[in-house]
């Protein structure tokens, strides 16, 4: 007789309900660490998602009622607020657009300045 065939007796004699016992209650304990896994990631979900929308109201309501209550709260809006930056493809040398009206009045100045002056003679 060798030691798996003693093993074996062993294992027939005694084990038998009591390892299926066993693993039931490993695939119960399995399981229920799995489900409760499975709930505090909703959990952590639903209070990440809470948390972004509160901050998000808490944005909109600083941005909007700090400014008209004191000159205080509106320092602290103004100091958050980023500084609006030129785009890096504005060109600093371009003058500024002109409308028809003042291209026409800077034509007819031109024209005058080209005419004789009458009044000289």
């Amino acid at each position: 007789m060798t030691a798996a065939d003693i093993r074996q007796f062993f294992q027939d004699l005694f084990g038998s309900r009591y390892i299926d016992r066993l693993e039931l209650d490993l695939s119960e304990l399995r399981e229920d660490y799995n489900q409760r896994l499975r709930d505090k990631d909703e959990v952590i979900s639903t209070l990440r998602a809470e948390k972004a929308a509160l901050e998000g109201k808490i944005v909109i309501y600083e941005n909007t009622i700090l400014p008209h209550v004191s000159r205080v709260g509106a320092d602290v809006v103004a100091t958050r607020k980023p500084k609006a930056e030129k785009p890096s493809w504005a060109a600093n040398d371009v003058p500024p657009m002109k409308s028809s009206w003042q291209v026409e009045v800077e034509n007819h100045e031109r024209n005058i300045d080209k005419l004789p002056d009458i009044g000289a003679e």
